[in-house]
């Protein structure tokens, strides 16, 4: 489990990660005394977060079908971060277990794509696909 705490500090906002809550809460604790911190907590609305990281590949349903599983995978927080080609979204769908031929994938793909579900876009002389 990855924590999260979001805040106000030194006139912008930080975020801070960590794997434990007793290692957020020392992080916190430096911070504060390197800089004045008012009111921590409700005033900042700090949370913490169980979080699947934007490095992480997601977790879905190995039950899903091609365009339901496609979907999950670009709207989780590693499909946000930016375009990701069909070879990145066949490697999540097999590490979850869903092994589709690239015929099926790229059918969906196109097909995604011309009901608008999700945009295409040139990615470094490859197609790659976003959520929209």
């Amino acid at each position: 489990m990855k924590l999260s705490w979001k805040g106000n500090w030194n006139k912008g906002e930080v975020t801070i990660e960590s794997e434990t809550v007793i290692e957020l809460n020392e992080i916190l604790k430096e911070l504060s005394e390197i800089e004045e911190i008012k009111d921590i907590g409700v005033s900042q609305k700090a949370t913490l977060e169980k979080e699947t990281g934007p490095d992480e590949f997601p977790e879905i349903s190995s039950k899903l079908g091609c365009s339901a599983a496609i979907r999950a995978v670009l709207q989780s927080p590693w499909g946000k971060t930016e375009p990701k080609t069909m070879a990145e979204i066949a490697e999540v769908l097999e590490t979850n277990g869903l092994y589709l031929t690239r015929g099926s994938l790229s059918g969906s793909l196109t097909y995604m794509t011309k009901r608008g579900t999700i945009r295409r876009i040139k990615k470094n002389g490859a197609w790659a696909y976003i959520g929209k």
